[in-house]
């Protein structure tokens, strides 16, 4: 998360608002919980089914990835 934030200041003009860096830091948190909740779950089904969830962390990295990039190009200017 915090690559992202370096490429948010590096890529777009730094403003004074500061519901930008709010909305920013708000973001990250759900998509690190998200990230937790997922990391949780195939544990969970790992242990107990013994099956992995067909969704690996790489997939989620990159998702993650996407999303923050879609939300630098289309939420800030």
């Amino acid at each position: 998360m915090i690559f992202f934030y370096l490429v948010k200041f590096i890529f777009i003009n730094k403003s004074n608002e500061e519901n930008n860096h709010l909305i920013f830091f708000l973001i990250a948190f759900v998509i690190l919980i998200i990230l937790i909740f997922f990391l949780l779950f195939d544990f969970i089904l790992k242990k107990i089914i013994t099956q992995r969830l067909k969704l690996n962390f790489v997939e989620l990295l990159i998702t993650t990835t996407l999303f923050s990039i879609l939300y630098l190009i289309f939420f800030t200017s």
